[in-house]
């Protein structure tokens, strides 16, 4: 199953427990904002902003260190993580 083997090194490489940790962060703060309990619609939308966030950043991490520093091992490892995960035409 490709797809999922693809999902598993993209999470890899985001970091996904580290959005699932800053998750209640993001949740109070969006309690404290509406005075109680958000929409379902707008609580949503949050878990999807910092997701996606998240992942943004660490993309772009990636792709600057690859660019910014000498070739290391880990560096190795990252570009073989990055050219898995991004789909090819």
């Amino acid at each position: 199953m490709p797809v999922l083997h693809n999902l598993r090194v993209t999470l890899e490489m985001i970091k996904w427990e580290h959005s699932v940790f800053m998750l209640p962060f993001a949740l109070c703060g969006a309690m404290l904002a509406a005075n109680g309990l958000p929409s379902a619609h707008v609580l949503a939308w949050i878990i999807v902003a910092m997701v996606t966030a998240r992942s943004a950043a660490m993309a772009f991490n990636r792709l600057a260190m690859l660019r910014l520093t000498r070739p290391t091992r880990e560096l190795k490892h990252a570009r073989f993580l990055l050219a898995r995960s991004l789909p090819v035409s």
